[in-house]
């Protein structure tokens, strides 16, 4: 099982080709870009759990880097590779936003080097189901948009109908002629895995007691 979706970005192929390898052995999949404006284009096509970018390259620096990619991407994490002699760079980088650092050369054999960048992995997709939860959220609130009251009852219904649509199960619905019975029914409807399938209002006080089976189920000569 795929661990996470990383980004390498050096100007060294040879860095990146030897980072690629060690990282897919590792359970993780890998894109690369030999620089950083290649990198920014990627991260455009591409929600990545992790970038690691090495801090010094001719077009613009990691940090430089990390500012163009926050314009548009707030939860990619970001992991720089810095020299030894330039440790202090990375840490204005990480004032930036950058999760962490790693110094060249990157020692895989360190297990403190896997804890950071699972660590970093698993912020990034917390951080993407944190988006989709909330994106999902938004369009249960859409969606029941078109109920509107003020009757603090009424309220506690549509919540009510929040919670119901997300499971399988028979729902019946009841109450005086003119309530709202079918705006309830389609807004569960609306909010229920099956939304993309019809939703039929069937008038039963038109069908005779008779008709109703085989209004419901179907009929077939000779069953009983």
């Amino acid at each position: 099982m795929e661990k996470g979706k990383i980004l390498l970005v050096d100007d060294e192929e040879d860095i990146l080709t030897s980072f690629q390898i060690i990282l897919e052995d590792e359970g993780y999949s890998v894109d690369t870009a030999n620089s950083a404006v290649e990198g920014l284009e990627k991260a455009k096509q591409e929600l990545y759990d992790l970038i690691i970018s090495d801090m010094r390259m001719p077009e613009m620096t990691g940090e430089e880097f990390l500012k163009k990619l926050r314009t548009f991407n707030k939860i990619t994490s970001f992991i720089v590779m810095t020299a030894y002699g330039t440790i202090q760079n990375a840490v204005e980088c990480m004032k930036e936003g950058a999760f962490h650092y790693l110094t060249k050369p990157v020692d895989f054999n360190d297990p403190s080097v896997w804890k950071l960048i699972q660590e970093a992995v698993e912020k990034a997709q917390i951080l993407k189901e944190n988006q989709r939860l909330k994106e999902e959220l938004e369009v249960v609130k859409a969606e029941v948009d078109f109920i509107i009251t003020r009757n603090p009852l009424m309220q506690n219904i549509i919540e009510f109908i929040k919670k119901i649509a997300l499971f399988d199960n028979t729902v019946l619905i009841y109450g005086e002629s003119g309530v709202g019975k079918e705006l309830v029914a389609k807004a569960i409807h609306k909010l229920s895995p099956r939304k993309d399938k019809p939703f039929i209002p069937v008038n039963c006080a038109n069908i005779s007691p008779e008709l109703m089976e085989a209004e419901f189920f179907g009929y077939k000569k000779g069953a009983l």
